[in-house]
């Protein structure tokens, strides 16, 4: 085998170089995960107002469709009864145009 499939068949143990002291690693890759850490902990800008944006923005239609829903729940029988009214109102155009033109019946008060 070579040497770094003898690195990794013992897992930083003992290697050809000897062994490995704990806390003892290479500086470029301390410095690349400290980069990488630095980079990590502070989200750009952007993104940050972007969250915020689109939170605000899912909580006011949230809350406007719960509103809708609510004044509707509230104003169930007024609606229903406007449905109906509705209905009778068309259903009875048919009667009161017979009456106004066979009998002479005003549609009016007057």
């Amino acid at each position: 085998m070579s040497a770094l499939a003898d690195d990794h068949a013992s897992e930083g143990r003992d290697s050809p170089r000897g062994p490995i002291a704990e806390g003892e690693m290479p500086d470029d890759v301390v410095a690349a995960a400290r980069a990488g850490a630095a980079q990590s902990v502070s989200p750009p800008a952007w993104l940050n107002k972007w969250v915020w944006q689109s939170l605000w923005k899912v909580v006011a239609v949230g809350l406007t469709t719960f509103v809708l829903v609510s004044m509707a729940w509230r104003a169930q029988s007024l609606l229903r009864l406007l449905g109906l009214s509705l209905f009778f109102a068309i259903a009875m155009v048919p009667a009161v145009n017979h009456l106004h033109a066979k009998r002479g019946w005003k549609r009016g008060r007057r």
